[in-house]
């Protein structure tokens, strides 16, 4: 998990419970990436021989901070892949409703080369966007502040034409690579639609889905991460999103596509 967000507690009716406080919420509930990362850490909690390939969240209510509950049930197994269906509940109402795919490894030969990296400045060129700003950034949700991100184009608010945001981004506490570190940064950086508005407006998840490509290469816990995110259709109010995250040396460790919604 994330440094100051603990881990789901496993209870003895195969429930997990866990508490995060108002420093982890985007708006007036816990931002999507820390509730992907309770998920996949409960996941492996119930089922540690399998390893998290996939998962599915409709974010149906705000979760407010505070304690939650996560409920997983097993819908199908094979002989190498699982199937969830999981929900998220705080004050007893569901607030998240999930799918998760669990599977072992399978064929080794088939490998398909990943897609290139963005090319991107180096982190320590760009510089911290909250030391840049001197921390004053009215507006921002509280959990950013968890979080170094260093933009290389896309920044919120600026008018761009194209809905692109690119640039690393890294938890402030050192944290060792892990699955849930990897959903949780797939759903940190903010969304690219936000960087065609000249001004504050607000937008939202609906849904997400996020891919993990494991096995990873061994990185430091101080590692930055490459963001790649792009929206190219929207209508109605809702715009799709796809965000790819890869490790400083061009390795792709996941994906996640998006339904966001414009919030007026």
């Amino acid at each position: 998990m994330l440094a100051g967000a603990p881990a789901p507690v496993l209870a003895d009716d195969g429930t997990l419970h866990a508490s995060y406080d108002p420093s982890w919420n985007q708006g007036p509930g816990t931002f999507g990436g820390l509730l992907a990362a309770a998920l996949g850490s409960a996941a492996s909690q119930r089922f540690p021989d399998m390893p998290v390939r996939a998962l599915s969240m409709h974010l149906c209510a705000a979760t407010p901070p505070g304690p939650i509950t996560i409920e997983l049930e097993q819908q199908r197994e094979g002989s190498r892949t699982r199937f969830l269906s999981g929900r998220i509940l705080a004050d007893g109402q569901p607030t998240v409703l999930a799918t998760l795919t669990l599977g072992r490894p399978r064929a080794e030969d088939v490998v398909l080369e990943s897609p290139a990296p963005p090319v991107l400045p180096e982190p320590t060129s760009i510089g911290d966007i909250f030391e840049l700003l001197g921390g004053a950034m009215p507006g921002v949700p509280v959990f950013t502040k968890h979080f170094d991100f260093r933009f290389a184009e896309g920044m919120p608010f600026t008018g761009q034409r194209q809905a692109v945001s690119r640039g690393w981004i890294r938890p402030r506490t050192p944290t060792p690579r892990s699955p849930e570190l990897i959903l949780a940064l797939l759903d940190t950086w903010p969304l690219a639609i936000l960087s065609t508005f000249p001004r504050p407006r607000p937008a939202s998840s609906v849904v997400i889905h996020m891919q993990l490509f494991p096995p990873w290469p061994a990185g430091p816990p101080d590692a930055f991460y490459a963001v790649d995110m792009v929206s190219d259709t929207g209508r109605d109010g809702y715009a799709d999103q796809r965000t790819s995250l890869f490790d400083a040396q061009g390795c792709l460790l996941g994906r996640a596509t998006q339904l966001v919604a414009v919030i007026r």
